[in-house]
């Protein structure tokens, strides 16, 4: 696929990845419609690709309200006139042990991580089968490779994620309807420093996110190259590959690394209650 002419929605797209996919498709010749949470954010994205000449829309919608989504995709479909890409990027995340959630934490995550995701497809997907054509990029992470202690609400809806996605593709390859799934590692946006932290009183954001000076820019590079060569799996970053290697070839190992990690997890959370 190339990106001339094509319309495009992206959601999370005010801020970090969503906003650098945004302006990668607007730079490539695409139609972009925005949607966030985040008017301001929204707007200035929007002037920026006004700004080099190209061509975006905007719209309010919380992607964890399944009428907002619905409303988001018609609106989308209507002002554009049709639909060629979506973009499941907006997410959420959640950190500490598993034992320090509350339900409430649960709904949260999975409501904007993997209900909108859901809700969007469900959607869209009537559209891209009627015209036998579109891309959907879903945007899982590492985590919905590996699961690392500290991350089990977070690695849940990002498993899911993934595991929708290997199935979507084979039942909509034969009509037209290509599936990306994306799995970066670190990467330098304000996703950390707006998660949910449980049980780690004195976190600091970045102390389990290393993005080796991996920028959203990177990341928009390689989601529009995989588009264009209809990629189905995108995993980004030495670490994930690595992590992701090991739980494929020992699992045992893969388990024990776990272990490990979960132990010192336990124990940088009694530090921080005693140090209190």
């Amino acid at each position: 696929m190339e990106f001339e002419n094509k319309k495009a929605l992206v959601t999370g797209a005010a801020s970090g990845i969503g906003k650098a996919i945004a302006l990668s498709m607007a730079r490539e010749g695409a139609e972009v419609f925005l949607a966030d949470l985040n008017q301001q954010g929204l707007e200035g994205v929007h002037a920026q690709i006004e700004s080099i000449g190209g061509k975006s829309r905007t719209r309010l919608a919380d992607v964890a309200d399944r009428k907002q989504v619905e409303g988001m995709i018609n609106a989308a479909i209507s002002e554009m006139g049709h639909l060629d890409i979506l973009v499941n990027n907006a997410g959420v995340t959640l950190i500490g042990e598993a034992r320090d959630y509350s339900l409430e934490d649960w709904e949260w995550i999975i409501g904007i991580n993997l209900w909108s995701q859901i809700y969007s497809i469900h959607y869209v997907l009537p559209h891209m089968l009627e015209r036998k054509a579109g891309h959907i990029v879903n945007m899982a992470s590492a985590a919905g490779l590996v699961g690392l202690p500290g991350n089990a609400a977070y690695s849940a809806t990002k498993f899911g994620i993934v595991g929708m996605s290997e199935v979507l593709r084979a039942e909509l390859k034969p009509h037209g309807i290509i599936i990306t799934v994306v799995c970066p590692g670190g990467v330098q946006t304000s996703f950390e420093k707006n998660a949910r932290v449980r049980g780690l009183p004195n976190y600091r954001p970045g102390s389990f996110v290393k993005s080796h000076e991996r920028s959203p820019d990177l990341i928009a590079d390689r989601i529009i190259g995989a588009i264009q060569k209809e990629k189905f799996l995108v995993i980004i970053g030495a670490e994930a590959k690595l992590i992701y290697q090991i739980k494929r070839t020992s699992i045992w190992l893969y388990l024990k690394v776990a272990q490990i990690l979960a132990g010192n997890l336990t124990k940088l959370k009694q530090a921080q209650k005693e140090g209190q």
